[in-house]
């Protein structure tokens, strides 16, 4: 998640042990934004032999037997002086030291950090932080009319999924996608922790291809109707949840249940919902070089009557995904801040 439009990092790439190492130093600095508040201004991470996080401590100098980068928090003019890596939304950005900067792996901490930080976002608007996602043909249909939809998405795009599953706490579909796709939800790819598994749905579910790829309890999370709970799956009841809308009531509810972030794997419905509410925080478009002329569409809106209304990006790029690009950007609905 890179809001600046003038970089073209990949989401790919081989697992070498550098990338391995990265990967790694992401999950624990994940795990260490969620167990800990965040800074007032900086915090320093380095790693070498091992990780070691420096809240509010900047170096007096640059190491050369580390690699060191900085989060600086919000506006702070503190290491101006120092090349940002990239920056997001005046909430916090990213300084490394040249060193740092030329390193293979840092195209991975450039395109995955900021989600490992999601959790310090989540606390500052006090619900829970959505980044949601679908692979699409260069016409935005997510599958055609029968409801195929393997490979449109590529082998860098599966593995990018489960980079981003490890990430967030909580990965949420409809039922629809759980009844076509009959998916696992769980990490396999990467290593890293398991979401906890969330359906959305008024209606009773077959869960059976969740239930049976993990022991972890499955989220029932319904919207009209009171939903029976048994061992295997937990109700989460919004019915009191804070909130104007069901998706908005349904975030707030997994943020007191301590989800920060949740991946939002769709389908088109259940997205599309969100989205209209204004409850996506980042949405991405895995885009590949195909044209289907006929199919479901992934994102479906009230009509607009004017381009004015229609939904645009505060911030956004393009990444390289193999031979496929994808879209990520900061959704800002018509009359909505």
């Amino acid at each position: 998640m890179v809001m600046d439009k003038s970089h073209h990092i990949s989401v790919g790439g081989p697992p070498d042990a550098q990338l391995m190492d990265a990967w790694k130093l992401l999950l624990d600095l994940r795990q260490f934004v969620v167990s800990h508040p965040a800074p007032d201004q900086v915090l320093c991470v380095e790693w070498g032999e091992g990780v070691r996080f420096l809240p509010d401590s900047k170096p007096d100098h640059l190491r050369q037997d580390v690699r060191q980068f900085w989060i600086v928090m919000g506006e702070s003019g503190i290491l101006s002086d120092s090349k940002a890596m990239f920056s997001w939304e005046g909430s916090f950005s990213v300084n490394a030291n040249l060193r740092a900067q030329q390193l293979p792996e840092a195209t991975l901490l450039q395109a995955y950090l900021p989600y490992a930080l999601l959790a310090w976002q989540a606390a500052k608007i006090g619900r829970c932080f959505t980044v949601a996602h679908f692979a699409q043909s260069l016409d935005g249909k997510i599958a055609t009319l029968q409801g195929h939809s393997r490979w449109i998405g590529n082998d860098e795009n599966l593995l990018h999924a489960h980079r981003m599953r490890a990430l967030c706490d909580g990965i949420l579909i409809g039922k629809g996608t759980l009844t076509a796709a009959q998916p696992s939800l769980t990490v396999r790819h990467v290593e890293g922790p398991n979401p906890q598994r969330i359906v959305l749905s008024s209606s009773p579910c077959n869960f059976d291809s969740l239930l049976s790829s993990s022991s972890d309890q499955v989220w029932w999370a319904g919207m009209e109707t009171a939903i029976p709970e048994t061992s295997e799956v937990c109700c989460l009841d919004i019915s009191h949840a804070a909130g104007s809308s069901d998706c908005e009531k349904l975030l707030h509810a997994l943020y007191e249940k301590g989800v920060a972030t949740v991946y939002v794997e769709g389908g088109s419905a259940t997205t599309s919902a969100f989205l209209a509410e204004g409850m996506i925080d980042i949405l991405q478009f895995h885009i590949s070089p195909l044209l289907f002329g006929s199919g479901i569409p992934g994102i479906s809106l009230p009509d607009i009557a004017s381009v004015e209304e229609s939904v645009t990006f505060e911030q956004w790029c393009f990444l390289q995904a193999g031979d496929a690009v994808m879209f990520v950007g900061k959704p800002k609905l018509h009359g909505k801040d």
